[in-house]
């Protein structure tokens, strides 16, 4: 019983607790009479911390006891990317005090040279004490010194909040988490399949390059925009006819042996607007460069939270809370972002990199949401039948997300909304290194798509934005 006493000091077991209570509490599935704000924080601890000297940690010096345990808690990335970052706006608390309290306790709390320095002796001597060390082996002291961090998180996050000042978003109504940086697995993606087995995308055009051999030179390939493609928005899959809500895409030469070779790329983003507001949102896209709006309307990303969990929990609340304080909209009516980014940096995870797009919010609905993860790279709706699937879970190029057109439709009609696509494709040259004595120039065209009443799509008048080729004489 996690909350039933007095909750342990564990910030990361204080919030993955906290999770499951209020889950059940979210699905009506707690006992009548139970206080949620036992398992919110702030909790009670002990105060103040008593900090360690310098002196106090000599005895843990370097040496076949203590293998690398007193210079990672103090000097390495484990002091400067964990302790310092995450302390760092914290009023009183000084990161080389807290991280000579890390060591201390890691080793009071069961670090035994005896048992222990020897394994730690073999992964240093053997993996390295690096960064390149595979992700799947630590030594023992590590996890020593997580858990002992763990524990003084809790602690300090009891008794000294963040440091505000006047671009803080105001207190959120229910307390946040109070870890971010301790998770270091997602079990989430766990059966995802490694991006180089992502599958094929028919319906993604192929370029043709012919176009490009054939101009007179590469300034005028990228002049050119009759040649640019034209990626699709809607197309039929294997469970039938899907939408796409965003996409990235590029267009290279294979085996290009030319050190300038010629690339096309494509971004498309998308967003709902009211029915009612939708000639006006149009008229205001007609014509107009795009390129700051797209990065706007495809710019929302969650660092903290498990891809199983989203949209749900309390890390995906506390930074939701923060981008709806800075949001601005982006148009003179209002619109929603179909998709968000979702990342995550893992230590310890067989893929440490997490980077995929997903549903807006606004899709799932009330919790538990109209939509699930199924652990490998869709969202299935409570029948289990796909609805949206993304293309690469892990971060590679080229990704991709898509929605049932027919699932789409139906919500749009409940919700009076309509979708609208905007793209930005461009041309250039990838250039070997920095240093030239001419430019090809560079050629981007913003577009802006949607649904007629008739069902098809329509593009309005597009922009472009041309940056010259230049030359500089040198005689």
């Amino acid at each position: 019983m996690l909350f039933a006493d007095e909750p342990p000091l564990n910030a990361a077991l204080r919030d993955e607790g906290r999770r499951i209570v209020e889950a059940a509490a979210e699905r009506g599935a707690l006992p009548v009479g139970v206080d949620l704000t036992r398992v919110r924080p702030p909790y009670p601890s002990t105060w103040p911390i008593a900090w360690p000297a310098p002196d106090d940690v000599a005895k843990y010096r370097e040496s076949r006891d203590y293998p690398k345990l007193r210079f990672s808690c103090t000097a390495d990335d484990f002091s400067t990317y964990i302790v310092e970052s995450t302390l760092r706006d914290r009023p009183g608390i000084v990161h080389e005090d807290v991280a000579r309290r890390v060591l201390v306790d890691a080793v009071e709390l069961g670090y035994l040279p005896d048992l222990h320095a020897p394994f730690d002796q073999h992964v240093l001597q053997t993996y390295g004490s690096g960064r390149s060390k595979p992700g799947w082996i630590e030594r023992i002291g590590k996890k020593y010194q997580w858990i002992a961090f763990a524990r003084l998180l809790g602690q300090i996050n009891d008794h000294v909040s963040p440091a505000r000042d006047r671009w803080s978003p105001p207190e959120p109504a229910t307390p946040g988490p109070q870890s971010t940086r301790l998770r270091q697995m997602d079990p989430t993606v766990c059966d995802a399949q490694p991006d180089a087995a992502g599958p094929p995308q028919p319906h993604v055009p192929q370029y043709n390059w012919v176009d490009f051999d054939q101009a007179s030179s590469p300034e005028a390939w990228i002049a050119d925009d009759t040649t640019l493609p034209d990626p699709p928005v809607e197309f039929t899959g294997s469970t039938g006819p899907q939408v796409i809500l965003a996409g990235n895409y590029d267009w290279r030469r294979e085996n290009e042996q030319d050190a300038d070779n010629p690339t096309v790329w494509a971004h498309l983003v998308s967003l709902f607007v009211k029915k009612s507001d939708l000639d006006a949102l149009l008229t205001e896209l007609a014509a107009k460069d795009l390129a700051h709006e797209i990065s706007r309307v495809g710019g929302t990303s969650y660092r903290d939270g498990f891809v199983g969990e989203y949209p749900f929990g309390e890390h995906y609340a506390a930074e939701a809370h923060i981008h709806a304080y800075e949001y601005g909209e982006p148009f003179s009516v209002p619109t929603i972002t179909t998709t968000v980014d979702l990342l995550g940096e893992y230590e310890y995870s067989p893929i440490d990199r997490v980077s995929l797009i997903a549903p807006s919010p606004i899709l799932f609905g009330p919790v538990p949401g109209n939509l699930s993860w199924d652990d490998k790279a869709t969202w299935r709706d409570i029948h289990g039948h796909p609805i949206a699937a993304v293309r690469h879970v892990f971060g590679a190029g080229q990704n991709e997300l898509t929605i049932d057109r027919a699932w789409l439709d139906q919500w749009l009609k409940e919700h009076e909304m309509a979708i609208v696509w905007i793209d930005l494709i461009g041309k250039d040259l990838m250039r070997s290194n920095s240093f030239h004595n001419s430019h090809p120039g560079r050629l981007m065209r913003s577009r802006a798509r949607h649904r007629t009443q008739d069902g098809q799509i329509a593009a309005l008048q597009p922009f472009y934005d041309r940056t010259p080729s230049w030359r500089r004489d040198d005689s």
